[in-house]
Formats: structure tokens, C-alpha cells, sequence
């Protein structure tokens, strides 16, 4: 997923990384969750041609989760 990593850092989200051919994606970004998930299914349809589903899950939302 080097091109949609790549088209995420053009676009102004920080720390991003891909995670195989999941589509999965960690990034850091100041939008709320909502305005990430709507710019990001934007980048997609039209950098890719996928209309997708985007799940924005914070940093909180992960918290007390794991180890």
C-alpha cells in the first residue's frame, strides 16, 4: 500500500503507516474523526476509483486496550 501511504502524506496527515494489504492505516491528524474518515474516502475515490467505507478510530478509542 506504498501509493495510498504516499497519497495520505501528500495530503497532509502525519506519522502514516499501512499495514499490508488490509487497507488498514495509523496516522496522526487534527480533523475529528469524522472530517478524517469523509477526506480520506474522498482521496480514495478519486486517486484509486474505490468508493469505500473509512473507520476512523482516536487514540482514545484504542486506550486500556492490548498489554
Amino acid at each position: 500500500m506504498p501509493e495510498l501511504r504516499a497519497a495520505l502524506v501528500r495530503e497532509g496527515f502525519r506519522d502514516v503507516s499501512t499495514y499490508g494489504p488490509s487497507g488498514n492505516v495509523v496516522l496522526s491528524s487534527r480533523p475529528t474523526p469524522e472530517g478524517v474518515a469523509k477526506q480520506v474516502n474522498g482521496l480514495i475515490k478519486k486517486g484509486f476509483g474505490f468508493d469505500v467505507v473509512v473507520v476512523v478510530r482516536s487514540h482514545a478509542d484504542f486506550a486500556g486496550h492490548g498489554a
